[in-house]
């Protein structure tokens, strides 16, 4: 349980930072999905899920969208996560940059999807597809280093906070 609050209040810290401090041009790190991608790559399921429906339902108190939109897309990240490992070798980094980019695309298109069914317009945004082609390559391109950091908080934490057996060692060889 205290692995799930570290990862949840990491998952809010994460959001604010990147709200806040990383803005690149328009286009900004999706660093809470880099989170629910790592933990869902990891044998806990449920605290996968609970991370993605906390940490989603918090991002959509900040978000324009309705309430649970983000608590959704982050469950399709913990499905395609859970998917990509069973086919992928998520060790090497170019199957991670490949399924994270990929996981982001298929959450992007879902949820321009999503949000053109509740408004629509009529009109096809370009720009926003362009967004979401930008952020998913930025994030992709971050993702093994953000998961190499992540592990390591991970296990800095588990001395600390919570049983450091809880912690996975796929990426102790890294070290």
């Amino acid at each position: 349980m205290a692995r799930l609050i570290f990862h949840l209040s990491l998952g809010v810290a994460l959001f604010f930072l990147q709200v806040l401090l990383l803005p690149l041009h328009q286009t900004r790190l999706d660093l809470p999905n880099l989170l629910v991608f790592y933990e869902a790559s990891h044998p806990f399921l449920f605290s996968a899920v609970f991370l993605a429906v906390l940490l989603g339902l918090v991002v959509d108190c900040y978000a324009n969208g309705p309430l649970g939109l983000h608590a959704g897309l982050y469950l399709v990240v913990v499905i395609l996560a859970r998917v990509f490992k069973r086919h992928l070798n998520l060790q090497a980094i170019i199957p991670q940059i490949l399924a994270v980019a990929l996981t982001l695309l298929i959450q992007g298109w879902l949820e321009l999807g999503i949000l053109s069914l509740l408004e629509p317009t009529g009109v096809f945004h370009f720009q926003a597809v362009r967004l979401n082609l930008e952020k998913a390559g930025i994030t992709a391109l971050f993702a093994p280093p953000g998961f190499l950091l992540l592990h390591w908080l991970d296990k800095t934490a588990g001395r600390y906070f919570f049983d450091p057996r809880s912690v996975t060692t796929e990426l102790d060889d890294l070290d």
